[in-house]
Parts: structure tokens; C-alpha cells; sequence
């Protein structure tokens, strides 16, 4: 194996990383990292590979489960799952954007505090377990990102699903069959640690560096390679997909003359004035009007905001509100025929409607720096 070899092989070397995790656990003081197994297509493997790693650790494949794609929701799957204390807590086949302070607060905390699904009981556990995401593409927010490990996972070929020609056929069956030599093997690595002194690793990981210290340690002893190498490209392929589109979407906006009301979903007048409907910009109606072209325009996808892969669209500005109510707390840049401008977006209540409107003021870049 050539990440033994001395030669880097990141996603090797973290997934021998994950594999060792639960057997030294409790050498590592405070939070560890989320692990993120992405891949470029189903059918990869990636959903194998952690029941393969979780039955090493546990005998039986951890239980998946599924991640919601309402926030509201997470927390209560967090107090669900984590009542329990599992040693894996395994959120499968992510197909949505995810951004969700509880599960990033989960992540680094000591102790988790959220109500019993079903309940208006408050818990109050503590966070041991280890979370594992697989997903296609994913798309995570800036504090999820730097809370996981990536294990970038691409069997480069059209049909992954179709591959023949495994050293094992029935890995699975393999890996149940030879536990107790994996298990073996898995202790042997962390016993050669400290019998060489348990030198720390060098390397640090903001909010787990005691976590990157031992377990960088660990497989530095052993050999392995490329530990946290790799990590800001994943990141940045897992952000670039939301803030691309963020970005599209600032370009559009600045189209729009300064002062500009916008209203997530709906078009009622806010004190007399018309407002502009981001629904009906983010599915392309409203830009069809100013942009060139007979077909209506792409929608501009954002899924934390309620775009629907299904439906081809954002069916109701129920989520477009706090998305957009987040993006407006600072000045954000966007480019239109007249320019580059800075764009800020004043969030007013709107009583009458219920709602809230985004009035927006745009200053050429030239004066707004």
C-alpha cells in the first residue's frame, strides 16, 4: 500500500484514521470530527466502506439513519440518536445541502441539550459518538465544513456500480469473518504508538487538537501518510456549488435599481411600495423578464433555501426568508451590465403581511470600498 510507503494518500490514511477511532476513543480529550464520505456518483461504495469500518468497531454495521432536510427538525434526531450513546451515529445518502448549527454545535461539544422527539422533555447527554455522512456532492455550510474530515471517494468510471474483479466478492462476509484479526490489528497500530513514546503529531485542527495531536500521532507511528493533506480541496468542492450560485444571485440582484424591496414569496406592496418576489426570481420567472432569450431562465439552486430536485423548483419562500435573512447581515458584491456594486440589504418587519421585506441600496464598488 503506497500510503505505507511514505507516498500521501490522504483518503487512505483518514479512513484507517476512522477505522482506529472508537478503539482509542477515550485517549483523546474533547470533540472529534465529523467525517464526510463524498463521492462523485451512487454506487461508489461509499455506504459499504462504513458498514465495513463501523462492524470492525461495533460487530454489526452501525444503524443509518436520516438526516433531516428541515432544520427545525435536526435537533430532535440529534436527542434521538444521541440518548442512546452510540458509538456511531451515521447519517446516510445526504441528498440535500446541509446547514444546521445544532449539528455543528453537536460537534464540538462536550454535552448536547435538545427536546425528546414526540416530547417537551429537555435531555441533557453527553457527546461521545462519532458522526459519519455519506452523500453525493454534498454541499455544507462554512461551520460544518470545518468541523469534518473528508474521505473523497471516485471509482472513476461511468457505472461504478458495475465493477468486478474485488480481491474480496463478498468483502462484507470477509470482514465479519476475519474480525478478530481486524480488531487485532486495529490495536496493534495504537500499541506501537505508545510503546514509541506516544509522540504527538504536530499537526492541529482548530476545535479538536487534541483529537489531530493523538490520532495524527498514531498514524504517523505506524507509517501512514497525508494525514489533514487534501482537506481544504474537498472543502472547497463541497462550498464552492452554494456560494456559486449565492454569487448568481447577488449578480441578479444588482440588476434591480438602489432601493429595490424584495419579499420572500409573494408580491404585496410593503407601505405603498411594490416589492419584488425572490421566488420568483430564484425560479427564473422574474429574470425572464430582464434577461435576454426566449426560454425561461434556470432556477438558481440553493437547496438550504427549499429548492426542490424533485419538483425543479422552490415551491414557497418558507425557507428563501431565513436564508436570505442570513445573507443580508453583511454587504454582499454583485456584478450587472452598470458595473460592480456593493449590495446592502436592510431586513424591515412587514405587520400587515406577516413577513419581512429586504431593502436593498447598491453603491458602485468604486465608492463602497
Amino acid at each position: 500500500m503506497s500510503a505505507l510507503d511514505g507516498e500521501a494518500v490522504p483518503a487512505v490514511t483518514h479512513a484507517v484514521g476512522l477505522m482506529l477511532l472508537p478503539f482509542m476513543r477515550d485517549m483523546i480529550d474533547g470533540p472529534t470530527p465529523g467525517w464526510i464520505l463524498s463521492k462523485p456518483a451512487p454506487g461508489t461504495g461509499a455506504s459499504l466502506l462504513v458498514k465495513l469500518l463501523t462492524t470492525i468497531a461495533s460487530g454489526v454495521p452501525a444503524p443509518e439513519s436520516t438526516l433531516p432536510s428541515n432544520k427545525e427538525e435536526v435537533p430532535k434526531t440529534l436527542a434521538a440518536l444521541l440518548q442512546n450513546d452510540p458509538t456511531h451515529i451515521v447519517f446516510d445518502n445526504i441528498n440535500h445541502s446541509v446547514d444546521s448549527g445544532d449539528l455543528a454545535s453537536a460537534q464540538t461539544a462536550r454535552t448536547y441539550q435538545a427536546r425528546v422527539l414526540g416530547k417537551t422533555q429537555t435531555i441533557e447527554v453527553d457527546v461521545r459518538s462519532i458522526f459519519i455522512f455519506t452523500a453525493n456532492n454534498v454541499t455544507l455550510s462554512a461551520e460544518l465544513l470545518r468541523r469534518s474530515i473528508f474521505i473523497p471517494l471516485d471509482a472513476k468510471v461511468e457505472a461504478p456500480e458495475k465493477r468486478t474483479g474485488f480481491l474480496h466478492e463478498d468483502v462484507f462476509k470477509w470482514v465479519d469473518t476475519h474480525r478478530t484479526e481486524l480488531v487485532h490489528a486495529c490495536l496493534t497500530l495504537i500499541q506501537n504508538w505508545v510503546a514509541q513514546g506516544m509522540q504527538r503529531s504536530a499537526h492541529s485542527l482548530a476545535s479538536f487538537e487534541d483529537w489531530a495531536k493523538v490520532t495524527g500521532g498514531v498514524l504517523e507511528a505506524a507509517g501512514f501518510a497525508g494525514f489533514l493533506e487534501g482537506q481544504e480541496d474537498a472543502k472547497a468542492l463541497a462550498a464552492d456549488a452554494a456560494q456559486d450560485n449565492i454569487n448568481q444571485l447577488m449578480d441578479v440582484l444588482s440588476d434591480y435599481p438602489d432601493g429595490t424591496l424584495f419579499r420572500p414569496g409573494g408580491a404585496a406592496r410593503f407601505n405603498r411600495e411594490l416589492t419584488v418576489n425572490l421566488v420568483d426570481i430564484l425560479n427564473g420567472e422574474e429574470r425572464a423578464k430582464i434577461e435576454l432569450g426566449d426560454d425561461k431562465p434556470d432556477p438558481i439552486q440553493i437547496k438550504s433555501w427549499g429548492y426542490s430536485d424533485f419538483d425543479g423548483c422552490y415551491k414557497t419562500g418558507g425557507r428563501v426568508r431565513p436564508g436570505f435573512e442570513k445573507l443580508a447581515r453583511k454587504p454582499r458584491r454583485g456584478r450587472s451590465g452598470d458595473g460592480e456594486f456593493v449590495l446592502h440589504f436592510e431586513t424591515l418587519s412587514d405587520t400587515k403581511n406577516k413577513g419581512v421585506v429586504f431593502r436593498m441600496s447598491k453603491i458602485p464598488v468604486s465608492e463602497g470600498k
